[in-house]
């Protein structure tokens, strides 16, 4: 991983250590700390025992991967993220309805049709709006949402990868801030983290796919941390880790 991606970690620290984002690809034994960066709440190819090292250090985003992980006997640690800490509401203003759909282009990948969930009309996001006495609806995108099957949905957008997520960081925070309830199509960061700061959540019931991280950890309640102090605790927790090699 490079420094811009963690641009909030000193550079004497990061420069001390191995921080991986994924483990799916493999994994090569350094001289220095390995540290694996939970990506996405809940990182679901976590589950798999190919990914489990005795040596690399576990930054879970959430109770129940750093539940999972610690029951393996791994070096795991709640310590949050760095999305957790820059989505907090100021002010928390509810009265709209936002729509989540599926934030990735169905139709790149390899998945059971059945498993598609296609865009909601503007006549049933109307319809929950009044539902649920909400002034208006908003539909959230991301850069790989296919943005043309929402684009008459009143679609605020955002670019993960863009100015080091700061556009996507104040899009949540806005929509956190007036969201009085939330509609997804599939569980994810946003909603689990919206449900923490108390926003209702409608959709889940819906979702086409059971999910492996899901039956792998027993469908445990997740939990997040939203103390606003995730950055200043993996800082932290880095040099103690890095202390503790020299």
């Amino acid at each position: 991983m490079s420094h811009h991606c963690v641009d909030w970690i000193p550079t004497e620290i990061f420069n001390k250590l191995s921080i991986l984002w994924t483990l799916e690809f493999g994994y090569i034994e350094y001289k220095v700390p390995t540290v694996w960066f939970e990506h996405g709440i809940p990182d679901t190819s976590i589950i798999r025992p190919e990914q489990w090292h005795k040596d690399v250090h576990y930054f879970c985003n959430n109770s129940c991967t750093y539940e999972f992980l610690k029951e393996k006997g791994l070096k795991a640690y709640h310590m949050g993220s760095i999305f957790l800490d820059r989505t907090i509401p100021h002010k928390r203003n509810p009265k709209l309805l936002v729509y989540v759909p599926q934030h990735f282009r169905f139709e790149d990948h390899k998945m059971p049709e059945k498993w598609n969930h296609p865009p909601k009309t503007r006549e049933e996001l109307e319809a929950l709006c009044k539902e649920h006495d909400c002034e208006d609806f908003i539909t959230t995108v991301t850069e790989d949402t296919n943005r043309d099957l929402y684009k008459d949905l009143n679609i605020i957008k955002s670019n993960r990868m863009d100015s080091y997520g700061i556009n996507h960081f104040n899009k949540c925070r806005y929509l956190y801030e007036n969201a009085k309830v939330i509609y997804t199509d599939v569980k994810s960061t946003f909603d689990i983290t919206a449900e923490q700061h108390g926003i209702k959540i409608l959709g889940r019931e819906n979702q086409r796919h059971t999910s492996p991280y899901i039956e792998a950890t027993g469908n445990k309640k997740i939990d997040v941390l939203i103390d606003g102090k995730s950055c200043t605790r993996i800082i932290n927790k880095l040099e103690q880790i890095i202390e503790g090699y020299e």
